[in-house]
């Protein structure tokens, strides 16, 4: 109905499973129901199931992706690389599930190209997601104007095809 009415233009689905959400859209279809045209999963360089899980469907069904959890809360910032940095926000202890050999790794590349590329990690982080052609737009949270700065300059940064595959390589 708000769709009818002008109020609502597409509507999305956030955590539902590839197969549960192509069975929506089949239904929806078959019904001729409105139809989903966003998916909001979690994905960031550390989190990298949604690949596996949805890329096809992403590609078959041409659906705009808005990833959450872009920076996995703060993390693929750089902000907390040991657990003396668990105090700097609430979210702190949240991050050790990521303290691990994996996490190291991509702080690491992360680290490394955004002194390359003159920028914060954060602006890395994003700039992997604004470049990935199954991403539409990540979503992003800042607190202050400085890391909103950072966010937004992720769509400037031009990174190469070596700083992707370092980066693909490393999640």
């Amino acid at each position: 109905e708000l769709i009818k009415a002008g109020k609502v233009r597409y509507i999305g689905a956030s955590n539902f499973s590839a197969e549960r959400f192509e069975s929506s859209l089949k239904i929806s279809d078959e019904k001729k129901l409105p139809v989903y045209k966003t998916l909001q999963p979690l994905y960031n360089l550390y989190d990298r199931s949604f690949e596996k899980e949805y890329g096809d469907l992403v590609k078959k069904y041409d659906l705009g992706i808005l990833t959450y959890s872009s920076l996995a809360s703060g993390f693929l910032s750089g902000k907390y690389q040991t657990e003396a940095d668990f105090s700097k926000s609430v979210r702190g202890k949240r991050m050790e599930k990521y303290l691990n050999e994996k996490g190291y790794t991509i702080l690491k590349i992360i680290m490394d190209l955004a002194k390359k590329h003159g920028c914060k990690p954060a602006t890395i982080s994003l700039a992997w997601l604004v470049q990935n052609p199954l991403v539409t737009a990540p979503i992003a949270s800042a607190t202050n104007e400085g890391q909103l700065q950072e966010l937004l300059q992720s769509a400037k940064i031009n990174l190469g095809k070596e700083d992707i595959e370092k980066l693909n390589k490393a999640g």
